[in-house]
C-alpha cells in the first residue's frame, strides 16, 4: 500500500514509453530520494457502487485494485452522487453511493476523486454539496464541483514532500450531457455545480497557469468524449492541448467507458479515456491504471497496468498476452 501524503485543499472545503508488457521492467524503479526522485501518480477510470456493487463497503472487497494504484498518489473518477436525500434527476441513469463506499476507496489507496461528471448531481445540488463534505470527512477530497464556482475551480494541492506539490483539477465538457439539460448543473458565483469547460475555460486555464508558475505540477482530470468511442473527438484533442499549453503536466480523461489512446504532447501526457474501473459489467471488461512519473521539472513518462473487471465489478491485474493486448489499445493511433 502506498504512503499516505499530506493533503491541502486551497480555498477550504466547498512513457518510460508506454509499456507493452504486463509489469514494470526490472530496474525502472527509481532509487533517488527527495525532490530528485520522480513523483509517481496513478489514475484510473469510472467508479460507482450500483446494483451488486453496493456491497463493496469493506476494504478487503477492493484489495484487488490496490496494486493497480500503487503509487505516491492515486486518483479515480467518482461517477456517482454521495449521500442521502434529494430527488433523482430526469435522466436515464441516476447513481448514488454512501460514506462507507468512500471509506473503502480511501482504505484501498485512493487519495482524491474527480466529481466533475454527469452523475455527481444526480440527486440535486444540495445533495452534491453535502456529498463534498461527506467525502472530505472520509478522507477523500473531491475536485471539480463546489458550492460556488470559486470552489469548483480551486485545485486540490497535495504535498509529496521535499518541497514538491501536485495540483489536481477536474472539469467536464458538455459532450457527455447529450441526453438531458445540464444548464442547472453549471457552477456559478452564487450557486453550486460543476466546473464546465464551455462556461469556465478561461478561469481554468488561468488557474492551471498560476499553479505551474508557482512551481507545482498541475494535473487535470477531464470528463469528455462519447460513450464507447475510444478515439478522441476533435473537442478532446483541442481541450487536451490547450490545458498542456497552459501548464498542465498531464491530462487524464474519463466517460467513454472504454480505454482510449495515451499520447505525448510537449513533454506532457494526455490519456483520452481510462475506461471503467469499478463498474457493473455483464462480462469481463478491459481496463487499466495509468501510472505517471513526473520529474522535478514537470516532465512526464508513463506506464500502463492492464486489468480485467470481473463479474463482481472489481478490476484484477492480468499478465502475458492478455495484458499486452490491453496495453496495445492505449498505444493505438486514431
Amino acid at each position: 500500500m502506498k504512503r499516505k501524503l499530506i493533503v491541502v485543499l486551497l480555498g477550504g472545503f466547498l512513457a518510460a514509453l508506454p509499456m507493452t508488457g504486463d509489469a514494470e521492467a526490472e530496474g525502472r524503479r527509481s532509487t533517488a530520494t527527495g525532490a530528485a526522485r520522480p513523483l509517481r501518480v496513478a489514475f484510473a477510470g469510472d467508479v460507482h457502487f450500483e446494483r451488486h456493487l453496493k456491497a463493496l463497503t469493506s476494504p478487503d472487497r477492493l484489495d484487488y485494485f490496490a496494486e493497480l494504484l500503487e503509487a505516491d498518489l492515486a486518483f479515480v473518477n467518482l461517477e456517482t452522487a454521495i449521500g442521502p436525500g434529494g430527488r433523482p434527476e430526469r435522466k436515464s441513469y441516476t447513481f448514488r453511493a454512501g460514506v462507507d463506499h468512500a471509506a473503502a476507496l480511501v482504505a484501498s489507496g485512493v487519495d482524491a476523486v474527480a466529481v466533475a461528471n454527469n452523475h455527481f448531481l444526480d440527486y440535486g445540488p444540495q445533495v452534491a454539496v453535502k456529498g463534498l463534505a461527506i467525502l472530505e470527512s472520509a478522507g477523500l477530497p473531491a475536485v471539480g464541483a463546489g458550492a460556488v464556482l470559486s470552489r469548483a475551480v480551486t485545485p486540490l494541492v497535495l504535498d509529496a514532500g521535499a518541497g514538491r506539490r501536485l495540483s489536481l483539477f477536474a472539469v467536464t465538457t458538455r459532450e457527455p450531457f447529450a441526453d438531458f439539460d445540464e444548464a442547472h448543473w453549471v457552477a456559478g458565483e452564487k450557486n453550486a455545480g460543476l466546473l464546465f469547460w464551455e462556461h469556465h475555460h478561461d478561469r481554468l486555464l488561468a488557474a492551471v497557469s498560476t499553479e505551474r508558475a508557482m512551481g507545482r505540477h498541475p494535473v487535470v482530470m477531464v470528463h469528455w468524449g462519447e460513450e464507447l468511442r475510444a478515439c478522441p473527438t476533435a473537442l478532446q484533442r483541442r481541450v487536451g492541448r490547450l490545458l498542456v499549453d497552459a501548464g498542465a503536466v498531464a491530462v487524464v480523461g474519463s466517460h467513454p467507458h472504454v480505454l482510449g489512446p495515451v499520447e505525448r504532447y510537449r513533454d506532457a501526457t494526455i490519456a483520452y479515456s481510462m475506461g471503467n474501473f469499478v463498474w457493473y459489467n455483464r462480462r469481463p471488461a478491459e481496463t487499466a491504471a495509468l501510472v505517471l512519473r513526473i520529474d522535478a521539472e514537470g516532465r512526464t513518462t508513463h506506464l500502463v497496468r492492464p486489468a480485467l473487471i470481473g463479474g463482481d465489478g472489481v478490476p484484477r491485474r492480468v499478465h502475458g498476452n492478455e495484458a499486452a493486448r490491453i496495453v496495445a489499445r492505449t498505444n493505438r493511433s486514431c
